[in-house]
């Protein structure tokens, strides 16, 4: 398998002030992978009136990448 199976993201407060945001999902692009947050925390931003939440360490998204099919 050529895939990663762990990938670490950490914030870089320069780019956070250049206007770079790092997504692990985004509306509308579908995916295949499973996100556990391990350590740490993450801005959740949902809906079309897109409220913001920070969410923290053993919040998982992507439930239904992990089914077989």
């Amino acid at each position: 398998l050529n895939i990663d199976l762990y990938k670490e993201y950490e914030f870089n407060e320069e780019e956070a002030k250049a206007g770079k945001i790092t997504y692990i999902y985004e509306y509308g692009k579908p995916v295949d992978y499973f996100v556990l947050i391990v350590n740490g925390n993450a801005e959740l931003e949902t809906g079309k009136e897109k409220i913001i939440s920070e969410i923290g360490s053993f919040c998982y998204f992507g439930v239904s990448a992990l089914y077989v099919r």
